[in-house]
């Protein structure tokens, strides 16, 4: 994974969240969204996102996961997390 410059909601991101990245043979590791996009890792088993505080008030978010790689049988994959209500 390669990638040539951060886009701006990456870095708004990276204010509310941290990242762990699950291997299964190497166990969990947290990391700075940043760090983790531009060292160019292997992919994970497993990633999640952990909000560093709660929000002010209750919102509903969703994401959109979109993956890209050079490879034989798969180049892209994308789902949508089910929207969910995060409540102070």
């Amino acid at each position: 994974m390669k990638v040539f410059q951060l886009k701006n909601w990456i870095r708004k991101f990276t204010l509310y969240y941290e990242v762990y990245a699950l291997y299964m043979r190497e166990g969990p590791k947290r990391v700075n969204l940043t760090d983790f996009i531009t060292e160019e890792p292997s992919v994970p088993d497993q990633l999640i996102f952990l909000l560093k505080s709660g929000p002010s008030e209750a919102s509903e978010i969703q994401f959109t996961v979109r993956y890209l790689q050079d490879g034989e049988k798969l180049n892209e994959f994308e789902f949508s997390t089910e929207p969910i209500t995060i409540i102070p």
